[in-house]
């Protein structure tokens, strides 16, 4: 009698769900990386179109916005803007932040600054303070908090744009 059983050894099994766990896996890990580059990206790019708001807000006004928060800056800029984007995460940690100089009543200088996950040389060539120090009101808290607080553009993990 001739034996003709047909089929995978449990071995060969185990070899080939081992081998497709392993590529699952570095599939995964090379994927988190793009996921975050792709949301620093998306940050830079939201900080310029919020820049450009408030830069027409100032040629129409004669001063930057001057918000106690987010939500009044955000108003303030919706003219210009049909949707101000928040940050991807839009945690505690990673908000975006807008900060200007109330010095002698006068909004004459801003700082727009997000925290990325990852800022590559690239997108930290790309802002426009390599380090900044700002005194002012923190348009983007999340409380409404409007006393003056420093901010420091830290190139290696802040990325900035100023006035």
């Amino acid at each position: 009698m001739k034996n003709n059983k047909k089929g995978f050894t449990i071995i060969e099994l185990l070899v080939v769900i081992a081998i497709i766990g392993l590529l699952a896996t570095l599939a995964v890990v090379s994927l988190r990386s793009a996921q975050v580059k792709a949301r620093d990206t998306k940050r830079v790019a939201d900080m310029k179109q919020i820049q450009t708001a408030i830069e027409l807000y100032y040629s129409d006004e004669g001063f930057y916005p001057s918000p106690a928060d987010w939500d009044d800056f955000t108003s303030d800029i919706s003219e210009y803007m049909s949707n101000v984007p928040d940050d991807p995460k839009n945690t505690g940690t990673q908000i975006y932040t807008y900060l200007y100089s109330d010095a002698q009543g006068s909004a004459d200088e801003y700082v727009l600054a997000v925290t990325a996950e990852d800022l590559d040389e690239d997108l930290r060539a790309q802002s426009n303070k390599d380090d900044h120090a700002a005194g002012g009101t923190q348009g983007g808290a999340a409380s409404d908090d409007t006393e003056p607080t420093g901010f420091s553009c830290i190139p290696a993990t802040t990325y900035c744009l100023t006035e």
